[in-house]
């Protein structure tokens, strides 16, 4: 019944002490997505369609988008699927 309260109380008094330097004062500008292209696709199939996506973001989101990092092949899942 102690360490619970107790473990708020330190979190809490934690969270004053961070430094301001550690947390991002605002939004950083950076999007992360991912394609998912059907089971089997060929890896010139997954690239078309970053291509269109990329070609997308360039010209119909110009005003927001500055720069796209695209890479085929890559799994969040980290499975080497």
């Amino acid at each position: 019944m102690v360490v619970t309260p107790a473990l708020v109380i330190a979190m809490g008094w934690q969270f004053t002490r961070t430094p301001p330097a550690v947390l991002p004062a605002e939004d950083q500008g950076i999007l992360f997505a991912q394609i998912q292209t059907p089971a089997g696709a060929t890896a010139e199939a997954t690239k078309a369609v970053i291509d269109d996506a990329t070609k997308y973001l360039l010209t119909e989101e110009k005003d927001a988008v500055t720069s796209v990092f695209a890479v085929n092949g890559f799994n969040f899942g980290g499975l080497g699927r």
